[in-house]
């Protein structure tokens, strides 16, 4: 294949349906981050991946993730994202002639309980709004700012898009994602939507990682691993098969996982050392002190080996300290103040800030095991900032010497970083199904192939629940557009709206849409009002498998309604 850049844009000699580069929007709860990759770099090393780099006024600093804050006018249009949008809505409280209550300010993404088109999300000031919207203009600024920096070479025509997100937020949150993304501006054929495990793993590909034949090359030919996903927050931890496959997601609701957890046992040893009027005095008038003690113990612990004896001196100037109230004696020694009022912590001291996260992350680990018998996993996987600890890496390799614990270059980046190359190296974009696809069935019962737990009698017809109907099998290959539809008839005698619900496995011929493997790739509740009292309702259900995507469409055959929505390929 030989291409030509003319006047922007590409001229090659066999276009055909190839794409030359990718743009990764990963929107978390509390930040977001976002990277483009060209696929033209050297032999040895073919992909060249771009993060972007971030400028935050109000921390003074350039980083590699953007606050996930949106800042809309009262009339709800678009004011600013970001870091950006911290520093505007700061200047409000300064300004007295500027209401900013009457702005839209959303400072993170948390509390999410349910994520759909009609659901929404309250600001800092108690106002509402559909979180849908939150997504399209989140989006559509991290799209174009992305644009902005990339080479010109980037053209948007060849490229593929990613959005990512937390695991926690589930599957069901991909079509609403989806929707908002192409509304961002973003084609529905140069358009994937993954969690944000189910790309993590890519990123051993990459050859900076040397992981390839240790890691890589095993998962794609079918083992089993758990990534474990670390943030600042919180963290997801889920059990992985088959290229990615994402079998079981471990709830996490409430469970301190992230790093910040630590951060908060390290602001409740300075209360007991300094006294908690001091913290927050120290907040209210010295904001950006505040926040560099934490980032100084956050490098500092992260980076540090924090075995052993001895002491932890971080280059923390002693603004907390007042000599005249402080007694350190108390404390037997576990603290010091050195030369220039700096502070030493000893190591037995910082590593029992630690305990209470990390026994939360292991019984994380062992729950998702033993709760559903996958012991086979052979991989536990590390990304995220707070993968970056090292006393984190160490204390996981020690509960769980058995497993092989793979620590990817750059573990903050692994997300962003796998999601670019997903499009270039996986199957999802060719023709062949990495999955099984099907919907769930209830054929008479047969007791020659039925199992007898899954008897049940319905309008006195003995039948068998939970069949897995297979539309598309494993290793298939699939054109594209490919249609197929299947008549189904509803038992329920009345209803305001039809379920038809699409499964995946990770085997070639489940049985049961319970089997293990088997997972809800997505639901279409249609709003079909039926009486089954009139006459018998019959329902065609159709998958359309596109390019990037699978259409679920209901047609009733009774009035024709149609209803569709569009659900993620795993």
């Amino acid at each position: 294949m030989r291409l030509l850049v003319r006047n922007g844009r590409l001229s090659p000699l066999d276009m055909a349906k190839d794409i030359y580069f990718s743009v990764v929007i990963s929107i978390g709860e509390t930040y977001c981050r976002s990277a483009a990759c060209s696929k033209f770099g050297s032999d040895n090393d073919p992909f060249t991946i771009s993060a972007m780099v971030w400028s935050s006024a109000i921390r003074n600093a350039y980083d590699l993730k953007n606050s996930t804050t949106l800042l809309l006018h009262p009339d709800k249009s678009f004011h600013s994202f970001g870091y950006e949008a911290e520093k505007n809505y700061a200047n409000m409280t300064e300004d007295e002639e500027k209401d900013q209550t009457s702005y839209y300010y959303f400072r993170s993404l948390h509390n999410l309980k349910k994520i759909n088109k009609g659901a929404k999300i309250k600001d800092e000031t108690g106002k509402m709004l559909p979180v849908f919207d939150v997504f399209v203009h989140s989006i559509r600024f991290m799209k174009e700012e992305t644009f902005r920096v990339v080479p010109h070479t980037f053209i948007r025509e060849y490229t593929m898009f990613m959005v990512t997100f937390p695991a926690r937020w589930g599957n069901n949150a991909k079509p609403c994602i989806r929707e908002a993304a192409e509304k961002a501006g973003i084609p529905r054929d140069n358009l994937i939507v993954v969690l944000d495990p189910e790309v993590a793993a890519l990123t051993c590909y990459l050859p900076e990682s040397n992981q390839i034949d240790s890691f890589y090359k095993p998962i794609m030919s079918g083992a089993s691993y758990i990534v474990v996903d670390l943030g600042g927050r919180t963290g997801d931890i889920s059990y992985h098969q088959h290229n990615g496959f994402l079998r079981k997601l471990l709830p996490t609701e409430g469970r301190a996982l992230g790093g910040n957890s630590v951060n908060d046992e390290f602001w409740k040893l300075l209360g007991q050392v300094y006294g908690e009027k001091q913290l927050l005095r120290l907040k209210k008038e010295n904001p950006d002190d505040y926040d560099s003690v934490i980032k100084v113990f956050e490098n500092k612990v992260r980076f540090t080996s924090l075995e052993g004896d001895g002491f932890l001196r971080m280059n923390i100037r002693t603004i907390l300290i007042d000599k005249e109230v402080t007694d350190l004696s108390r404390f037997s020694g576990s603290f010091r103040v050195g030369p220039g009022d700096k502070l030493s912590f000893s190591l037995e001291q910082i590593r029992r800030l630690f305990e209470k996260t990390l026994t939360a992350i292991e019984t994380g680990i062992e729950r998702i095991l033993h709760a559903h018998r996958l012991k086979g996993a052979e991989y536990i996987l590390l990304v995220g900032e707070f993968s970056e600890c090292k006393l984190v890496q160490s204390a996981i390799r020690k509960r769980f010497p058995q497993k092989k614990v793979i620590v990817p270059c750059q573990p903050r980046l692994a997300v962003v970083k796998g999601a670019a190359l997903f499009i270039f190296i996986s199957k999802t974009m060719n023709s062949e199904a990495r999955c099984t696809y099907g919907v769930q069935h209830w054929p008479k019962f047969d007791k020659t192939r039925h199992p007898l737990d899954k008897l049940v009698v319905i309008d006195g017809v003995i039948r068998c629940k939970d069949v897995f109907f297979k539309y598309i099998e494993r290793g298939e290959q699939i054109p594209k557009n490919r249609r197929i539809s299947h008549v189904c008839s509803l038992f329920t005698s009345s209803t305001d709206t039809v379920e038809c619900t699409v499964y995946a496995s990770c085997h070639r011929d489940p049985q049961f849409t319970d089997d293990e493997g088997c997972a809800v790739l997505g639901v279409l509740r249609a709003p079909f009002t039926v009486d089954r009292k009139v006459a018998e309702v019959e329902i065609e259900q159709t998958l359309i498998f596109n390019k990037t995507c699978i259409t679920l469409q209901a047609i009733n055959m009774e009035t024709g309604q149609v209803c569709e929505t569009q659900m993620e390929y795993m």
